[in-house]
């Protein structure tokens, strides 16, 4: 029995289900040979399972079946280091949320003192001041105020980002938590082979509880003084398990 190490290569999603194909290669001698391709999705329909062959080796598919195997619960130390890792990236969260809190305080600062027209009027009545002077406060108050609206920015960006990455590895401990044992579909695919060489197997199945879901990435560009807002989008998919 030879396992076959496999990667998804297309995948076509349909409204209800996703039909995927998964690809690997090896190298066979001459006779008969089981290749198991494991870690297949359980909500795979056994019935849709269809192997095919490509490659520098002349053989012959003489039939694929499809089990059930079921593996131990994950090794504690894995949900140790999860858990830190969770505990790392909500840590790093809360310092942004206070750089978010002590920015917001100066702008808000940065705003009071600009709206302090009257006094500037004041200033100008009694000859305290001048024009020009005004106008220089008033130019390096609006420059603060656009520094801080942009490391806001790019502080919610940040966020966001570790949002994303935290929200991926609390999901990575709910299923490492839940359960005792974990199953999964293993497809073995019987061949034989006339001619020795490289073979590259395809598996293709239909799964169900198939879907895929928008994602936004919208980012504040600022080139010469110009200022354009960059809208990306993504829509990633995913393989029930």
């Amino acid at each position: 029995m030879t396992e076959l190490q496999t990667t998804i290569t297309a995948v076509a999603v349909y409204p209800d289900r996703a039909r995927m194909t998964r690809s690997g290669s090896t190298t066979l001698k001459p006779g008969s040979h089981k290749l198991e391709l494991s870690g297949l999705p359980l909500s795979l329909d056994t019935a849709s399972v269809r192997a095919s062959a490509r490659g520098a080796a002349r053989a012959r598919l003489l039939g694929v079946d499809v089990r059930r195997d079921f593996y131990e619960e994950t090794p504690a130390e894995r949900v140790r280091e999860l858990e830190k890792q969770v505990e790392a990236l909500e840590d790093e969260m809360g310092g942004i949320d206070v750089q978010v809190e002590l920015l917001q305080q100066e702008r808000a600062a940065v705003g009071d003192l600009a709206g302090q027209t009257k006094a500037f009027a004041h200033g100008l009545a009694y000859g305290k001041t001048t024009a020009e002077a005004q106008m220089a406060v008033f130019d390096s108050l609006r420059s603060r105020a656009e520094a801080l609206n942009t490391a806001l920015l790019d502080l919610a960006v940040q966020r966001r980002d570790l949002e994303r990455r935290l929200e991926k590895l609390r999901n990575e401990l709910n299923q490492v938590q839940a359960g005792r044992q974990r199953a999964r579909h293993t497809a073995v695919v019987e061949v034989e082979v006339t001619q020795a060489g490289e073979l590259t197997m395809e598996l293709t199945y239909v799964v169900s509880q198939a879907g895929w879901q928008p994602l936004y990435d919208v980012r504040l560009l600022e080139d010469g003084g110009q200022r354009a807002l960059e809208v990306g989008y993504l829509a990633p998919n995913h393989e029930p398990g």
